[in-house]
């Protein structure tokens, strides 16, 4: 039968076994005890030594009985003194009216079984003897201290020992309750009933796992002695505890696993405070055994330590942990990992306010959402160090990049976007795919705006263009002057002389300023190329417009310098400013040749030559540089407006 499959339901089984009238006033939280034996032997045939309650004659008493110290559906135990020994112990009697040959038989086996059992775990037994009425008392190690279970109702009882740790003081119980099992198994005994209520814990610490009166033997020749696995016929056990195959009585199914499953209850009601299968009927307690649903735990819950009462808890046999040894070692595993949890929970009790943070971002909590991203992060992190599979640390770390990455998408920083991408525990394809479309924008805009900033460094070509001016400046200055004295000796210049000078000088210029290696590839530079060609070009226009109409060269240079005049005013404006006192001496010195027009080429010449020198000086590298520091402190500006850009295309983006 798969215990999942509910289809004939628990009632068939109920009433096979005919639990309504065997188990008549059973109690949900109370043991069922086992039957007692068809064939027991009688007591007589059990050969005990007697026990002196008291002195007889010159026989002095072995045992002085006490006050009772604890009761059961059949037994009660006694403190009682060891005389002979000078100790106290524990004495294990039959309750006044349970005196049958059963309920003796019963004590009796629980004597045997857990004589067979000497662990630190399992409470000693000292002697088995009988009384004087001839009934079994069982003399066993006297512990002081309380139930586990009062521990369970009691929380101030961890103040009284100074626990502070609470789930690791009950997992740690339950460890040494696990190790009982482990030998108990290991001598093929099962205990069947696993609880609280029947753990001790002393004072000292000690914990002893007691109640073996249900256990049962897998060894079947110890069968007549103890009560072994082939006499299951009925239901035994605590219902909100049981497993499946408990609740039904399946004896084939019914091993070591049951007793596993009873530690994965015990270790649920750790987690939450209930034992697994509630109900206010008994029937409903068992059919909710019999069903086992796997439970689903709390956040609060380590996600470690759900699964493992899941698996202890299986509603299959052979789902669940086939051994004491291996529920142990998975306990064990946890508490390793336990600081880790910690961690993790931790950082996770922080993460509601950063999504809240990042949802309601303004100036004010900018610097409350980076420490708290700090705080997340770093949780999750030593988390992950301490165990690096810790799922619950992974998720919250995801969580936190994610939101991350989500909040500088919308702002546009795609290079921090990028930084956290890197540092998900898991790949998020559509995240990864919006940060790479951003970045690609972000350098698409980088890269338009380091060439508008190449495109405007004037230091660029700075030497070629100072190199050129200062020729120009000394080519400008003594041709005119030259020509000038040379009218004045009376020589006769035609007209074509003077454009020819100036469709050479142009023509021998036109390669220095398509030569890229001249410092001349930017677009500043090409902007002044072009210039000083319309310049040329209007000169030469100029000049045989002038001539064609009859005017005096001395005419058309002294226009000249008007012409020169406006270009270098109108390069001050557009390009440089630097260079607007070069103009300026064009438009000072062109009145005073017409006042001098005797020595116009001279004064031609002069104009030329400061023109250019002013130019040449402007254009020096050591200029330059001072210019170029501030082109860049606009660049920067200007990189600023293009990231506000860059983040007002993002957000829409992710609006639309």
């Amino acid at each position: 039968m798969n215990m999942t499959d509910d289809a004939r339901g628990y009632d068939e089984i109920w009433n096979t076994q005919n639990f309504a009238e065997t188990l008549p006033h059973q109690g949900p939280e109370q043991t069922i005890p086992l039957p007692p034996p068809s064939k027991a032997p009688t007591l007589s045939e059990v050969k005990l030594p007697s026990f002196l309650t008291e002195t007889h004659g010159d026989r002095p008493s072995e045992l002085t009985l006490r006050e009772t110290i604890g009761e059961g559906g059949m037994g009660l135990v006694r403190l009682a003194d060891q005389v002979p020994l000078r100790r106290e112990v524990a004495v294990k009697t039959l309750r006044e009216g349970k005196e049958d040959a059963g309920a003796a038989w019963e004590l009796l086996r629980e004597a045997w079984l857990t004589g067979a059992l000497e662990h630190p775990n399992i409470i000693p037994v000292y002697s088995l003897g009988q009384s004087k009425s001839g009934l079994p008392m069982l003399v066993m190690k006297k512990v002081e201290g309380q139930t586990w279970r009062e521990f369970f109702d009691s929380p101030e009882n961890f103040e009284a020992r100074g626990v502070s740790d609470q789930l690791g003081w009950h997992l740690n119980i339950l460890l040494q309750v696990t190790q009982a099992i482990q030998f108990a198994h290991s001598k093929e005994i099962l205990h069947r009933d696993i609880k609280p209520d029947n753990v001790m814990i002393g004072y000292m610490g000690e914990v002893y796992l007691l109640d073996w009166g249900i256990a049962v033997s897998l060894d079947e020749s110890k069968k007549g002695t103890l009560p072994v696995h082939s006499e299951i016929k009925s239901l035994a056990g605590t219902p909100r505890y049981m497993s499946p195959e408990m609740a039904a009585a399946e004896k084939e199914k019914i091993g070591f696993a049951s007793d596993v499953y009873l530690l994965g209850a015990v270790l649920h009601e750790i987690i939450t405070g209930d034992a697994p299968h509630q109900g206010k009927s008994l029937y409903k307690v068992l059919k909710k055994a019999f069903q086992s649903t796997p439970k689903d735990y709390p956040d609060t819950v380590p996600g470690e330590l759900a699964d493992i009462c899941r698996r202890a808890m299986s509603p299959n046999v052979e789902d669940r942990y086939q051994s004491a040894e291996d529920f142990a070692q998975s306990i064990e595993h946890f508490l390793e990992h336990r600081s880790s949890f910690a961690l993790s929970q931790e950082a996770r009790s922080r993460l509601p306010r950063l999504l809240e943070l990042v949802q309601n971002l303004n100036e004010d909590t900018e610097d409350e959402l980076h420490n708290h991203f700090g705080e997340c992060r770093f949780g999750f992190r030593q988390a992950l160090k301490a165990w690096p599979e810790n799922d619950d640390a992974k998720e919250g770390l995801q969580t936190v990049y994610e939101t991350m990455i989500e909040l500088e998408l919308s702002r546009g920083n795609s290079r921090l976007a990028a930084s956290y991408l890197k540092e998900l525990p898991a790949a998020n394809p559509s995240l990864s795919d919006r940060v790479s479309a951003l970045r690609a924008e972000w350098l698409r805009k980088q890269e338009e705006l380091e060439r508008l900033q190449k495109d405007t460094d004037l230091e660029t070509g700075s030497f070629a263009r100072s190199l050129l001016s200062a020729f120009m400046a000394i080519v400008y200055t003594i041709f005119p002057i030259i020509i000038g004295s040379l009218h004045r000796q009376g020589v006769v210049f035609p007209p074509w002389l003077f454009i020819a000078f100036s469709l050479a000088f142009l023509m021998c210029l036109s390669p220095v300023f398509l030569l890229k290696k001249m410092g001349f590839d930017n677009e500043v530079n090409r902007k002044i190329a072009r210039s000083l060609f319309v310049a040329f070009i209007a000169m030469f226009v100029h000049r045989f417009v002038g001539s064609s109409l009859g005017l005096d060269f001395v005419d058309i240079l002294n226009q000249e310098m008007i012409i020169f005049g406006l270009v270098l005013s109108l390069m001050a404006a557009t390009i440089d400013k630097r260079i607007a006192p070069a103009g300026l001496v064009y438009f000072v010195l062109a009145p005073t040749a017409i006042y001098f027009d005797y020595w116009v080429p001279e004064i031609y010449g002069i104009a030329n030559g400061l023109a250019c020198a002013i130019v040449a000086y402007a254009w020096s590298p050591v200029k330059t540089c001072d210019e170029a520091e501030k082109l860049k402190k606009k660049a920067i500006e200007t990189l600023k407006a293009s990231k506000s850009a860059i983040k007002q295309e993002a957000s829409s983006d992710q609006s639309h």
